[in-house]
């Protein structure tokens, strides 16, 4: 592992423990692979946006989503779905163009912002099986997604279905200057969310079937970790199918 993905994964383990609520192992992983298996709907089915989109208030109380009581038998980690041995799946890479119209590109540096968001996404997901639960994942500033491929392979081949968007404001592959728009970012997620969800739901989609609609989650590096906590927290922009960040 590389220099950098090792910087990713210390600042993943320290910060976004410390941004985000203290649960236990047992809560975290109920909320996220617990719960009898049911059919989407409402938050399910992807929905549970908040509604607020003012400048929001923090909150350390978790996300108000419904707690499974049962944990429920699912192939991620082992036959329990928590603390079972590595699965090292097979992993495949594709990618979906994704474009919100209802906000706007920021400028960076000389070259100027426009209408829209194009988030394109990169997607790390097991070859077969599923539907695997799904982990958004936020880059850091002045970088990409592709800077976090070894870590977003690896956290697939574990059972998990890996959506890395490259955010307008502080990717690094587009002309001008980075720019830190990390409150805009929490809803770049929320598209992708979005996306993601309802080409799962479609028969012409790579990834038809492959993304259990009520397992979600997230995870970022850096910036991407300060708009996972916004996500996760801020009322203006909590998601509420989020269950594990």
């Amino acid at each position: 592992m590389s220099q950098m993905h090792r910087r990713a994964c210390i600042a993943l383990a320290v910060w976004v423990p410390l941004l985000l609520p203290l649960v236990s192992a047992e809560a975290w992983a109920d909320r996220f692979v617990g719960g009898a298996a049911h059919a989407p709907s409402g938050d399910d089915a992807g929905t549970g946006v908040g509604t607020g989109r003012g400048d929001g208030t923090w909150t350390s109380t978790p996300s108000q989503v419904e707690v499974p009581g049962a944990p429920r038998d699912v192939a991620v980690g082992g036959s329990s779905g928590v603390g079972g041995p590595a699965l090292n799946l097979a992993v495949s890479i594709g990618s979906v163009s994704i474009h919100d119209p209802s906000r706007s590109t920021p400028a960076r540096g000389s070259v100027a912002g426009h209408p829209g968001r194009d988030l394109p996404t990169t997607l790390w997901y097991p070859s077969s099986g599923g539907p695997w639960p799904l982990v958004v994942f936020a880059h850091g500033y002045n970088t990409n997604p592709g800077a976090y491929a070894t870590l977003c392979s690896y956290v697939a081949s574990q059972g998990y279905v890996v959506a890395a968007p490259a955010l307008p404001g502080s990717r690094n592959d587009m002309p001008g200057t980075p720019t830190r728009d990390i409150p805009s970012q929490p809803l770049d997620l929320s598209a992708v969310i979005d996306s993601v969800l309802s080409q799962s739901a479609s028969a012409t989609s790579f990834l038809f079937g492959r993304v259990y609609t009520s397992r979600v989650g997230a995870m970022g590096h850096s910036d991407g970790a300060i708009a996972v906590a916004a996500l996760a927290m801020n009322t203006a922009t909590v998601d509420s199918r989020v269950r594990a960040a």
